[in-house]
C-alpha cells in the first residue's frame, strides 16, 4: 500500500510539531521561525490538496475577463490600438504572463482616452481586490494574515 500524499503530509506535520520544533533551541529564533514557516506550508498543502491547477484556471479566466473588459473600452490613438491588438493576440495564448504584460502595455498607452483611463482604473482595481482576497485566502492556513476574518474558505474559491 502506498500512503496518500495527504497522509504523508500529515505525518510530516506531526513529526515537525511533536519532535523537531520542540527540540529546537528556543533562543534560536531564526530556526524557530523557519520551522514554523515550513509547518505553515505543510498545512497549506494539506488544505489546498492538489487544487493548484483549478486555481490557475480560475485566475486565467478572471484575467481574460479583465482583458476583454479593457478591450471593449479601449479608445485612443495608434498606441492604444496597437496595444489592444497585442492584447487580443495574448489572450489567445492562454498564458497568464503574456496576458499580464499585454494588459500592462495597454494601460501604459500614451494616447488612451480619459474615459478609458478612468474605466481601466476601476476594472483593474476591482480585479486586484478579488485576486488579492483569493491569494490571501489560499494561504490562510499559514496564519500570517492580519485580518483572517476577511478570508474565504479554500472550497469557496472553487464554487
Amino acid at each position: 500500500m502506498n500512503p496518500s500524499t495527504e497522509l504523508r503530509l500529515n505525518t510530516m506535520i506531526r513529526g515537525l510539531s511533536e519532535m523537531v520544533i520542540p527540540a529546537i533551541d528556543p533562543k534560536n529564533s531564526l530556526a524557530q521561525e523557519q520551522a514554523q514557516l515550513i509547518l505553515g506550508h505543510l498545512h497549506a498543502m494539506v488544505a489546498q490538496s492538489g487544487r493548484e491547477r483549478d486555481l490557475n484556471r480560475i485566475e486565467l479566466e478572471e484575467q481574460k475577463t479583465l482583458a476583454q473588459d479593457l478591450l471593449a473600452a479601449a479608445v485612443g490613438g495608434p498606441d492604444t490600438q496597437a496595444a489592444a491588438e497585442a492584447l487580443e493576440a495574448a489572450i489567445k495564448t492562454e498564458q497568464k504572463v503574456q496576458i499580464a504584460n499585454a494588459i500592462e502595455n495597454l494601460l501604459r498607452s500614451t494616447d488612451a482616452s480619459e474615459d478609458f483611463k478612468a474605466l481601466s482604473y476601476q476594472k483593474v482595481m476591482a480585479y486586484s481586490d478579488e485576486s488579492l482576497l483569493r491569494s490571501r485566502s489560499w494561504f490562510a492556513t499559514m496564519k500570517f494574515d492580519s485580518a483572517p476574518q476577511e478570508l474565504l474558505a479554500i472550497e469557496s474559491l472553487f464554487s
